[in-house]
C-alpha cells in the first residue's frame, strides 16, 4: 500500500467491523429479504431492500440514512404497521395464509435481521462509532441499532 492507494482499500480500523454484521446479513440474505419485503409491503419493500443492498455495498459504516432504511426494514419484518388500516402493509399481511410455510420463514428471517443488527450495536465499545476520513469519531444510531436488536 502506497500514498495513492484509495480509501477504499486501506485497512479498515477495529470499530468498523461492528457493522459487517448486518453487511453479511443482508448480502447473505438478499434474495429472502427481497421476497418477505414484497410480501410484506409490496413493491415498496422489495424495493427498500434494494436501496439498503446498494448503501451497504457503499458504505464500511452505516449512514444516517442507511440507518433509517434498515429501520424501515425492521419494521416491515416484525408488521409493526400491520395494524393501521392507513398503511399498505395492513393489507398485505391479511393476504398470506396463516398456516403458509413461509409464515416461519419469515420469522427466522425477522429474527436474524435483529440479532445482525443487535451484534452490530454490541461490537464496538462505544456503539457502532464511526471515524471519518479526518478521524473524528461519533457515535452512531446504538439506541436504534439496540432497540431494533431487541425486538425479537
Amino acid at each position: 500500500m502506497n500514498i495513492v492507494t484509495p480509501w477504499a482499500l486501506k485497512p479498515t480500523t477495529p470499530h468498523q467491523y461492528s457493522n459487517f454484521p448486518i453487511h453479511g446479513f443482508v448480502e447473505k440474505y438478499h434474495n429472502g429479504l427481497h421476497h418477505a419485503a414484497y410480501l410484506l409491503a409490496g413493491s415498496e419493500g422489495a424495493h427498500l431492500v434494494e436501496m439498503i443492498s446498494d448503501a451497504l455495498s457503499e458504505e464500511m459504516v452505516l449512514s444516517r440514512r442507511t440507518f433509517g432504511l434498515l429501520s424501515a426494514l425492521g419494521d416491515i419484518l416484525f408488521l409493526k404497521h400491520v395494524d393501521d388500516p392507513g398503511k399498505a402493509q395492513s393489507g398485505y399481511f391479511v393476504a398470506i395464509d396463516p398456516a403458509d410455510p413461509v409464515i416461519e420463514e419469515l420469522c427466522l428471517l425477522a429474527d436474524g435481521f435483529a440479532e445482525a443488527l443487535r451484534i452490530c450495536s454490541e461490537a464496538s465499545p462505544q456503539g457502532s462509532c464511526a471515524t471519518n476520513v479526518n478521524g473524528v469519531h461519533g457515535c452512531q444510531y446504538h439506541a436504534g441499532a439496540q432497540k431494533m436488536g431487541e425486538l425479537q
